[in-house]
């Protein structure tokens, strides 16, 4: 464990506190750009807690740790009533910049309530880094949690607390871009409702003046209830902030001269009043991959999709679309099926309405976790004249090139493709383009089992259909088989109790658990027989016993005496479906078997 080391005198925000050993890239990051000691920009420093400590709380528990000692010395360093913020430092953040986790604080002078909050907020950083390991393959074994403690850069407002100007400059697509927004940066990073600017328009000072005219609200820290408030721009406000923006000219100025061929680097920034300079609070660097001058070219397949809002480019091509929000529904809850999708399988094409990138709770709803694997992302942003339900509104726009950078924050891989569309009202559905379904999850999943290739240029981008899509040749659905093995576990369970029928019990167990591994299947459709050809013969043997002693048994379940008074009542030559369901298991057994 490294050594605490502290200056002369009390200089947070001036100099480096540290904390253990490895203070993970994001605040690493800073040390490297401040030894640069560019003009133009000042580098915020901060306290930095090591990933070290992270190691040591998951062994001890953070109240039992070392770590509660050296937050009583981190509060020592904090002024009352001056914000400041935590944030991750993940020693591999590969996956993304700033990803994880930000969250501001107050000190409030009480030593017993600001160590809390201060553990609490910690405690945060790490369960956010954990909860993203469990669906991030790209992490090693070895990775960390450092945290970065930084004072704010703001000004006081009244009872508020802000920076002047906030925002992100980075590269996309290789091209220069700037979101900038008045007040904290929250709305900058996330991109919600931030100004957004691309290529030569970073460097025109009028043109950014006269977009922050239009803005109405700012993120502010409210300084009597330590909350995050969204405030109106006031005339005051407006003529504070438009008085800063040569500070804003030295930055871009500053960033520009950090490119070079092989390099360029993600700047978050904070402008007040009191520094001559800019504030950076985070620097990444990245990659360059310059766009390639992909062509669309000649039509291979049919057209799903084509937009003007692209993020990175070149071609690929895949099999099976995933779409959340099929048929225009929307369930929060069916993002997280689309994460174990994204756990099983890979270069799938995955499509998401817009409202899924709005935030949820506090956060965005889309995270890497739903499309790391993926080849591509296509985003369709639908025109609504009505506020959306639990206040979703979207704010993307992909008319004007500008709606695709918020998925720039949740990854920096260029090796998936980005594709904003903006139907228009007389253009088809996707679901009507695609066909039948191959299969169908949660609430509103819908899955194709089909070829697909996905061409970005610099301006814009188009999705094919290469193939027909693949339907599974029987009719049973998903939703059925998961009603039927829910069944028959229940019953199963029950019937152990009696001696009577305790063989249709196990029977009805053992089937029940049989379909629990053929629905946990991976597969693009749904194959409702999924795995039956990996049976060895000694399990295909106990199965048919099994089912054959259902099938005998099978008038004890509740959906038999449904269908008995109801469907067959009015269809005497129906079948009960369930039943059908059986006899081919049966007959594909002794297909199996026979193959062998």
């Amino acid at each position: 464990m490294g050594e605490f080391t502290q200056p002369a005198e009390n200089r947070f925000g001036k100099e480096w506190v540290s904390f253990g050993d490895q203070p993970g890239l994001k605040t690493q990051g800073l040390i490297d750009l401040e030894q640069k000691k560019m003009a133009g920009i000042k580098v915020l420093p901060g306290i930095s807690i090591g990933a070290s400590f992270y190691f040591e709380a998951r062994k001890k528990g953070t109240e039992d740790s070392i770590l509660t000692q050296v937050n009583q010395e981190i509060l020592s360093f904090l002024s009352v009533g001056k914000p400041v913020a935590v944030r991750s430092s993940a020693t591999d953040e590969s996956g993304g910049t700033g990803i994880y986790y930000t969250s501001f604080f107050v000190p409030s002078g009480n030593s017993e309530q600001d160590l809390k909050t201060l553990s609490q907020m910690q405690e945060n950083v790490y369960w956010n880094f954990e909860a993203e390991l469990v669906n991030r393959e790209s992490f090693g074994k070895t990775a960390g949690m450092g945290i970065l403690i930084q004072p704010l850069a703001g000004d006081v407002f009244n009872d508020h607390f802000m920076p002047v100007l906030s925002g992100v400059i980075t590269l996309v697509n290789d091209e220069p871009a700037l979101r900038l927004v008045i007040g904290l940066g929250t709305r900058a990073v996330d991109t919600s409702e931030a100004l957004i600017f691309k290529r030569e328009r970073v460097f025109d000072p009028k043109l950014i003046l006269t977009a922050l005219n239009t803005l109405r609200e700012a993120d502010a820290i409210n300084l009597k209830t330590e909350g995050l408030d969204t405030i109106k721009i006031t005339q005051e406000i407006r003529a504070r902030t438009l008085s800063q923006l040569p500070k804003l000219n030295q930055l871009v100025n500053s960033w520009q001269e950090t490119l070079s061929p092989e390099n360029g680097h993600y700047w978050e920034f904070a402008i007040n009043e009191q520094s001559p300079e800019a504030f950076i609070v985070q620097n990444a660097k990245e990659k360059r991959r310059p766009a390639k001058e992909t062509e669309l070219g000649p039509l291979e397949g049919k057209v799903l999709f084509e937009g003007t809002d692209v993020v990175n480019t070149g071609t690929r091509k895949g099999r099976g679309i995933i779409f959340a929000g099929a048929g225009r529904g929307f369930y929060i809850k069916d993002l997280e099926i689309v994460a174990r999708l994204n756990h099983q399988f890979k270069g799938f094409l995955l499509i998401l309405p817009d409202v899924f990138f709005s935030q949820v709770a506090g956060r965005p709803a889309v995270e890497l976790t739903h499309f790391s694997n993926a080849a591509a992302v296509i985003e369709i942003q639908r025109k609504r004249e009505k506020p959306q339900f639990f206040g979703l509104q979207p704010t993307v726009d992909h008319t004007r090139g500008r709606g695709g950078d918020h998925f720039t924050q949740l990854t920096n891989s260029r090796d998936i493709l980005f594709l904003g569309v903006a139907p228009n009202d007389y253009d088809p559905e996707p679901e009507d383009i695609l066909g039948p379904l191959s299969a169908k999850k949660g609430s509103f999943i819908g899955i194709w089992d089909v070829d697909f290739k996905v061409v970005n240029t610099p301006k814009e981008g188009r999705v094919e259909l290469l193939s027909e899509v693949v339907v599974p040749e029987h009719s049973f659905k998903e939703p059925e088989l998961t009603h039927w093995q829910s069944e028959m576990g229940d019953l199963g369970y029950s019937l152990l109790e009696s001696k009577e029928f305790l063989e249709a019990g196990e029977a009805l167990l053992q089937m029940s658990e049989a379909m629990r591994h053929i629905l946990n299947q991976p597969h693009l459709g749904f194959e409702a027989f999924a795995g039956i050809d990996r049976l060895q013969k000694e399990q295909i043997e106990s199965l048919q016993k099994a089912i054959n002693v259902v099938l005998k048994n099978i008038y004890m379940l509740g959906s038999y005496d449904d269908f008995i008074r109801l469907e067959k009542h009015y269809v005497p030559e129906a079948d009960f479906p369930l039943e059908e369901y059986l006899k081919e298991f049966l007959k594909r057994l002794s297909t199996t078997t026979k193959n062998r």
